[in-house]
């Protein structure tokens, strides 16, 4: 598992009490930015920040550690691969401000991964890992307008649960490696006038894979979005977010979509200890029918992300989640998934910090040659140890079943992962 993944799956016992909900994103890439968000808002509570210095640029220096065993690393029914991986990796985030208006910003995150079992597998048989909060940015104000030009590469051999076709162009179930570049590159603009902040943003996203069999999935998605923020009182800021996407598969096999939506969002301090976020938008997909897959669907629907945190004491933090989303599927037009979790974290002391969480999913492709109906849960408890004010520790158990009408795609899966992490 890459380190980036494996970090957001252990983020998900921490629970952040200021995320900022600011719509944007469609399907995937609308579920990718809450995870990763979510990942990088922990990053920061457990890194020191900047701590290097070149003249005027700034730099945030730290060097990551992995050890995982992993006893079924391709999701395998009745033939489960093991493995024991090792991933050494350093992140790099580096700031100039230019002016008191313009800040050129640069965040590289480099891992590599060694699959002891499966050495094919190992980034120098594939590509050094990239991790997604690898990102270039330059952003400068005028007058009441910030504006952030971006670029974000990643490149990632995780299979997650990918389909593929062989070369005679039939299903294969299970995947080793999907090896894919994904470079989200766009403009974000934001105006502020007191209770009232209105925002837009616009990307391309291209994935490139680097295996034949996935080249059904290369594509190029352009993502516009737009809407307002009010500030209604010092507790409650109100919104919605509309907008609009299309995806261009560069083979002919996926149809081509617009997808267009519109919703609202809500961020509610109801107490010191408790706080609601919000999102939620119709979703209306417009089919071009330009692949051969065979789903004639046009998907619509309820996209949704509900997510409740209670401070019960100082030490004591827990949420309550849930998640509905509809992406592009692997070979269908979408895939609509379900998602309840539930996460907890009790600090035993400054250096000790057990969590727990626990997801439950369900979903179902809308076509295509094998539609897939799944549902599944994940069990991960853990501990966050910090032995200095440089060096921390992140140590998990956690336990996967997924259960699916497809052959080969009903799995169980159990991890145990240590993470090192020394901050310069």
């Amino acid at each position: 598992m890459p380190h980036f993944l494996r970090a957001s799956l252990l983020s998900m016992g921490r629970i952040p009490f200021s995320k900022s909900l600011r719509g944007g994103r469609v399907s995937a890439i609308w579920l990718s930015l809450c995870l990763l968000g979510l990942a990088a808002m922990v990053g920061r509570a457990y890194g020191q920040g900047e701590n290097l210095r070149a003249g005027p640029v700034y730099f945030d220096l730290s060097a990551q550690l992995g050890f995982e065993y992993n006893d079924n690393i391709t999701g395998s029914t009745n033939f489960p691969v093991s493995d024991f991986i090792i991933s050494p990796g350093v992140t790099l985030g580096s700031r100039w401000r230019v002016s008191d208006y313009n800040t050129i910003s640069i965040n590289l995150g480099l891992f590599y991964e060694w699959y002891t079992n499966n050495p094919e597998l190992s980034s120098i048989n594939n590509f050094v890992s990239i991790s997604p909060d690898t990102k270039l940015a330059f952003s400068f104000f005028i007058e009441n307008w910030e504006i952030e030009l971006f670029d974000r590469i990643s490149y990632s051999i995780d299979p997650t649960d990918a389909l593929r076709l062989d070369a005679n162009g039939q299903l294969v179930p299970n995947s080793m490696r999907y090896g894919r570049f994904t470079n989200i590159a766009g403009i974000n603009v934001e105006a502020d006038y007191n209770d009232v902040v209105v925002f837009g943003s616009f990307s391309r996203t291209d994935i490139l894979p680097t295996q034949q069999d996935f080249n059904f999935t290369q594509s190029t998605t352009y993502t516009f979005s737009a809407g307002p923020r009010f500030l209604i009182s010092p507790q409650l800021t109100a919104g919605f977010t509309g907008g609009f996407s299309y995806i261009d598969y560069a083979e002919n096999v996926n149809n081509d979509e617009w997808t267009y939506f519109l919703g609202p969002m809500v961020v509610w301090q109801m107490s010191p200890l408790v706080n609601v976020q919000a999102s939620m938008n119709y979703t209306f997909y417009n089919v071009q029918q330009t692949g051969t897959t065979g789903d004639l669907s046009e998907p619509s629907g309820i996209q949704a992300n509900i997510v409740f945190t209670h401070r019960l004491s100082e030490r004591y933090q827990h949420s309550l989640s849930y998640t509905r989303v509809i992406q592009n599927g692997y070979l269908s037009n979408a895939t609509t998934t379900d998602t309840i979790g539930y996460a907890a974290s009790y600090q035993l002391s400054q250096r000790l910090v057990p969590n727990f969480s626990i997801v439950y999913d369900w979903g179902e492709d809308s076509g295509g040659p094998a539609p897939e109906v799944f549902s599944g849960y994940l069990i991960s408890f853990g501990f966050d140890y910090r032995f200095s004010r440089q060096l921390s520790s992140t140590f998990a158990y956690v336990r996967t079943h997924r259960t699916s009408n497809l052959p080969e795609r009903t799995f169980n899966r159990n991890q145990v992962i240590l993470d090192l992490r020394y901050d310069f």
